[in-house]
């Protein structure tokens, strides 16, 4: 009789057992949040956006996790996400005509030129946005010049021309990483972009 207690016991031992392992396993997954120097966020001016295409775009081995945050700039309350939201993402794509001169120098992390020359690109087939000889960001948008580097990928919703420049206030720009922390994986993802 008591062997009988003893096989009834270590039955529900082992299924305590498997659920234990199987609950802790699932609060883990459900309390893990990426770090913020392992994702990228990017703010983009359309109400169209092909997601799958630019996350796969977006790509690289050292982020684990991207967010597409797009807003239209018909929206009334537009200009606030931009100021809320948008100058604290990695990556933006916005219309140029919300920056002025000082914005870009406060807002925004200014690209070095070897960074191009490092990836092989040439910085003649691109239209950059320039101030104090550092460049902001390239022009992706300009329907006059008959630019448009995302063909229907994004949907511009006007006549404007619309750049994608690089946030600031971000783990994700730095150009010499002193930390695991800090990354410069929004210049890799911004190079990633425009290949």
């Amino acid at each position: 009789m008591n062997n009988k207690y003893f096989k009834i016991s270590f039955f529900n031992l082992i299924i305590i057992l498997i659920i234990s392992v199987v609950f802790s396993y699932s609060l883990g997954n459900l309390l893990y949040k990426v770090p913020a120097y392992e994702k990228i966020e990017i703010f983009i001016s359309s109400s169209y956006i092909d997601e799958d295409y630019l996350s796969s775009k977006m790509k690289i081995d050292s982020v684990k996790e991207i967010n597409i945050i797009p807003r239209s700039i018909n929206n009334n309350y537009y200009e606030e996400t931009l100021q809320t939201i948008g100058i604290y993402s990695d990556l933006l794509i916005i219309p140029e005509k919300y920056l002025n001169n000082e914005e870009k120098a406060f807002s925004f992390s200014s690209i070095n030129k070897s960074y191009f020359e490092e990836c092989n690109l040439d910085l003649s087939s691109f239209e950059l946005i320039v101030y104090d000889d550092n460049i902001y960001g390239i022009v992706i948008y300009d329907k006059n010049k008959n630019i448009n580097l995302f063909k229907d990928k994004i949907v511009f919703e006007n006549e404007d021309t619309y750049i994608l420049c690089i946030g600031k206030n971000t783990p994700n720009v730095v150009n010499t990483p002193t930390n695991k922390k800090e990354t410069n994986n929004a210049y890799k993802v911004f190079i990633e972009l425009i290949k």
